[in-house]
């Protein structure tokens, strides 16, 4: 087959999403069949064709409508992995006016770039393979990928009565873990790092929660591992009560959280309504999800606040550097075009951990003296922290 070794992409899913529901259904069925590496299509004419051993995937962009179309069909094995982007709206405008009418060069230049760019990772790839993920990080992951299993789970409702008529068997994480250890992997790749780190792990808990339900996500947030009224959580996840309710069913149905009827409340508490708190396995996912996000931007707070004092510029790593001059130009002069060359990405960082000092401590972590006084939280360099941890100097905020 002509995909075989070769990425599928689709510019637009929402015109397949606006086909009929048996068209849609057939292609959803394709991209599972595809993704498992065997396909068979039966045609009108009395002629199956089968492919075995098809190495492919499907890169393909769409709006949230996905999330309700998906589920539709998710009973039959969960396959895709959703990334958001994260966009600022108006600088989003701002840009759209003032590449108005470029639009043409703007996709050559892009597919140019991208090309290159894509040749690059492949060339670094093969020369250095890719980064490794210590058991620790895999451990940790581990209960994020378990989490993510049960959290992305479709639960059918009646159609009438919308009562849950099908609580089907939640995935092997598997899946999950295999395809976002290797996005980890690849991330830390892109920065030239030969192991993954903070901010990698960061990346991956990205991608775990972009998996979510939109809804239940928000709703998850708003939970926390003591009883609250479903009044209170609707106005914590900004949702209309009704909407609250339905999904805090499902999640009690996943076993992420627990119910307390109001007619089994405390005499302290309101009895009008029922209460709801996180499960212990999805409270323990959550707080490593919460202490990763911190921990990277910790991470950038700190890296931004060294790159300020030592006026410091890291360069853009997507921009193509060419590795001659062009002649009769020199080096001050000379425009970087793009052309055949390297990926021009920033010198990899020290792994930093998060760490809370317990005495007072003089030390040049940024390459110049610095004063740390007991409690003051910082980022330091993974070598240090082992022995500071020994000399009592620092603990590792968790």
């Amino acid at each position: 087959p002509l995909l075989n070794g070769r990425i599928l992409t689709i510019k637009d899913l929402t015109s397949i999403l606006a086909r009929k529901e048996d068209v849609r259904a057939a292609i959803f069925a394709d991209f599972r069949e595809l993704t498992d590496e065997y396909i068979r299509k039966e045609f009108g004419n009395g002629i199956a064709k089968e492919y075995h051993d098809i190495h492919s995937s499907i890169l393909f962009a769409s709006t949230n409508a996905i999330e309700r179309y998906y589920s539709m069909y998710s009973n039959l094995g969960q396959r895709m992995i959703f990334i958001r982007p994260r966009n600022d709206p108006k600088e989003a405008r701002k840009r759209a006016a003032e590449n108005r009418g470029k639009q043409k060069e703007m996709r050559a230049e892009l597919r140019e770039v991208t090309m290159r760019f894509i040749a690059s990772m492949i060339q670094a790839k093969d020369e250095r393979g890719l980064p490794i993920t210590s058991e620790e990080v895999q451990e940790e992951m581990g209960i994020l990928y378990d989490f993510l299993a049960l959290a992305r789970t479709t639960i059918h409702h009646d159609f009438k009565t919308g009562e849950m008529d099908e609580l089907p068997e939640p995935e092997f994480p598997t899946r999950i873990a295999n395809t976002v250890g290797r996005l980890m992997e690849v991330h830390a790749l892109f920065y030239g790092r030969d192991e993954v780190n903070a901010e990698d792990v960061a990346f991956g808990c990205r991608i775990l929660t972009d998996n979510i339900p939109t809804t239940r996500w928000r709703i998850l947030n708003a939970l926390t591992k003591d009883w609250q009224h479903t009044s209170k959580i609707s106005l914590l996840a900004d949702l209309p009560t009704r909407s609250v309710k339905y999904h805090l069913d499902e999640l009690v149905a996943l076993k992420l959280a627990e119910k307390l009827l109001k007619d089994e409340a405390e005499d302290s508490m309101d009895r009008r309504f029922d209460y709801f708190k996180l499960s212990d396995s999805a409270s323990e996912a959550i707080e490593i999800y919460d202490t990763r996000i911190r921990i990277k931007g910790t991470i950038e707070e700190e890296q931004s606040k060294i790159l300020d004092k030592q006026n410091i510029l890291l360069s853009n790593p997507c921009v193509i550097s060419p590795l001659v001059e062009r002649e009769g130009e020199t080096s001050e002069n000379s425009r970087e075009e793009p052309t055949l060359g390297k990926i021009d990405r920033p010198t990899p960082s020290p792994t930093l951990v998060v760490v809370r000092f317990l005495q007072d401590k003089e030390t040049d972590i940024d390459g110049k003296p610095r004063k740390f006084s007991k409690e003051d939280v910082a980022s330091i360099p993974e070598e240090r922290v082992e022995e500071w941890v020994k000399r009592g100097v620092v603990e590792v905020v968790q």
